[in-house]
C-alpha cells in the first residue's frame, strides 16, 4: 500500500470514493512544501510511515515522484535534523 501513490479512502460508497494520498507520495510533498516550523515534525512521522531510515531514502522518493525538481536547501536541512 505503501508504494502506490492514492489508496482507497475511509470514505467510499458505491457512488463515490475519496482517494488519500499514500505515504510517500504525502512525504515528497512535504518536501516540497516548505512550510517552516511543522515540517520537521511531519517529516519525521512520514519518514516512519514509510520505514525510511536517513535522507537519501527520502530524497530518492522525492526524486520518483518529481524527478525534474531538486529539494531546496531548507528541505534538505529538514531531512538532516529528523534522521540526525
Amino acid at each position: 500500500m505503501l508504494n502506490q501513490p492514492w489508496t482507497p479512502g475511509p470514505y467510499a460508497s458505491a457512488t463515490i470514493a475519496i482517494p488519500v494520498s499514500g505515504a510517500r507520495l504525502l512525504l515528497a510533498m512535504e518536501l516540497f512544501a516548505e512550510r517552516g516550523r511543522h515540517d520537521p515534525q511531519d517529516i519525521d512521522r512520514l519518514l516512519d510511515a514509510c520505514a525510511i531510515k536517513d535522507a537519501n531514502g527520502a530524497v530518492a522518493i522525492s526524486d520518483r515522484y518529481c524527478p525534474e525538481e531538486k529539494l531546496s536547501e531548507r528541505a534538505i536541512n529538514a531531512l538532516m535534523a529528523v534522521s540526525a
